[in-house]
């Protein structure tokens, strides 16, 4: 475990190089962006290496002292302590902590003394990522320190132009979906089957188009009701770091249950709404729809696709998730917000149980307003780095 000095002074040199810097990049966002990071690295004195996994890797990142990594999974730990101690490396980056090539290296950055930073998609969207020292998400060493940093309010920024940004992701992704043909050895952390993402799409488009008016006009009837307490319930990808790693639930159809059995123990009545929302990276894969509205009383519940997710925030009283950054959103907006995960924002969630949550008079006012602005200044500040992985 990390101390709070130690904590401040990775925090503030993540995006300090020199001379003496000896930086390593492993697995990137979708593209081109670690290959503009590398310039950048390269353009404050720093030494750069990176090691690929796989062809699409190896097309947009072709620096010299890049390595392609082809062996079995399970020899991948000692070729990387290896590689560490060999070329002297004293900083990792790399995005997601859950990937299976990243997890199972930051005990060996624990142990040799690297400095280990995670990149993420921002916790603030857009316009900002999230790079934080060995993990994000529920493992964020934020969590630990919040308390003792005081609240700043600049941010880090990584500025360079990314180019062929739409085309640049679509050649990597097709060429991953190659990579089980090219390398057997290769361990991926989601689906590479071409068919499979192509029916995920198609489902998707034809679910945009038969859902979009349908969705609002189930909306604007619940509303008319005038409920007394609102519910807004997002759910997340099916496959989410959030809940293999930072959750008590397998799915969220573990998710859904345990909601259903708060309600079901409680309330009889029509005075409130709940609001369930698809996660748009999991239309065309699974519809909830149809399970949640045979588990609930329909009165009560509706399920939606495609309405703006900070719309929904905006409307209710309270939020309900496993663990999203619609839960920052939230607190934005002084909603109260119950989590069942673990995440760098979960200090300033509801404390005691969901029935609890759901039985508190939330229609008074919440007077939490000063508080929650100056801890999401902390976490903007620790966290975020004002850039783009697309755009």
């Amino acid at each position: 475990m990390k101390s709070f000095d130690e904590y401040k002074i990775l925090n503030n040199d993540k995006l300090k190089f020199d001379i003496n810097s000896r930086v390593l990049l492993l697995q990137g966002p979708i593209g081109n962006y670690f290959n503009e990071f590398s310039k950048f690295l390269q353009k404050e004195n720093a030494k750069v290496f990176k090691i690929n996994f796989t062809l699409a890797e190896c097309l947009f990142y072709r620096e010299k002292n890049s390595f392609y990594f082809k062996d079995k999974f399970e020899n991948w730990p000692d070729f990387f302590k290896n590689f560490i101690e060999r070329n002297k490396i004293n900083r990792v980056y790399m995005l997601n902590d859950s990937r299976p090539y990243h997890q199972s290296i930051i005990r060996i950055c624990n142990e040799l003394s690297v400095q280990l930073y995670v990149f993420e998609d921002g916790y603030f969207r857009p316009n900002y990522i999230t790079l934080e020292p060995y993990g994000v998400n529920g493992n964020s060493l934020f969590r630990c320190f919040h308390n003792e940093l005081e609240p700043q309010y600049k941010n880090y920024q990584l500025n360079f132009n990314l180019k062929n940004k739409f085309l640049s992701r679509l050649t990597f992704s097709l060429l991953s979906c190659m990579q089980p043909v090219i390398d057997k050895n290769y361990i991926a952390y989601r689906s590479l089957s071409p068919l499979y993402w192509l029916k995920k799409y198609l489902k998707q488009f034809a679910i945009k188009i038969s859902y979009f008016y349908q969705d609002h006009y189930m909306l604007r009837r619940a509303l008319k009701r005038k409920p007394k307490k609102i519910f807004f319930i997002p759910l997340q990808v099916f496959d989410d770091s959030q809940i293999k790693y930072h959750s008590k639930f397998s799915s969220n159809y573990d998710f859904i249950n345990a909601v259903h059995k708060a309600f079901n123990n409680l309330y009889q009545d029509n005075d409130f709404l709940i609001i369930f929302k698809q996660h748009p990276g999991d239309q065309g894969l699974i519809n909830y729809k149809k399970y949640i509205l045979s588990l609930f009383n329909s009165k009560n519940v509706i399920f939606v696709f495609n309405i703006d997710a900070n719309h929904l925030i905006d409307i209710s009283n309270a939020v309900i998730l496993i663990n999203s950054t619609l839960g920052i959103n939230a607190l934005k907006l002084n909603k109260k917000v119950f989590l069942f995960g673990s995440s760098v924002y979960e200090s300033h969630c509801y404390s005691g149980d969901l029935i609890s949550f759901i039985q508190e008079n939330i229609e008074e006012e919440f007077n939490e307003v000063l508080k929650n602005k100056k801890f999401l200044n902390k976490l903007k500040y620790a966290t975020q780095v004002k850039s783009s992985f697309y755009k």
